[in-house]
């Protein structure tokens, strides 16, 4: 649910996008959570092979299909990040496709 909040909080950010210059500044924080989703995916999955190896078969199978669901979530949550990313940094595309006023000068 948590997650679910920070991704509203930053697509809403990424669509009034703060330049820094030519640098969207919601960019950064949007990078940061990508990366912590992933570190915390990948741990999630490690404490549940942990406790997959430490009990017996039946649990197992269960808590496979729990790992599995998580790696979803977390594949997901990449997809989204990227797509965040992406969103956040278009006002950048946007402005190096623009001809630079020198050139429009030598055109005159």
């Amino acid at each position: 649910m948590i997650s679910i909040a920070i991704t509203l909080i930053e697509v809403v950010a990424g669509m009034n996008a703060i330049t820094l210059g030519d640098i969207p500044i919601v960019a950064i924080p949007v990078v940061i959570t990508v990366l912590l989703d992933i570190v915390i995916g990948m741990v999630l999955i490690m404490s549940i092979v942990l406790v997959v190896v430490s009990v017996t078969i039946a649990p197992a199978i269960i808590l496979k299909a729990v790992e599995i669901a998580i790696r979803g979530v977390t594949l997901i949550g990449i997809v989204v990040g990227i797509g965040r990313v992406t969103i956040a940094t278009k006002p950048l595309g946007l402005k190096l496709a623009k001809p630079l006023p020198t050139q429009e000068l030598q055109i005159i």
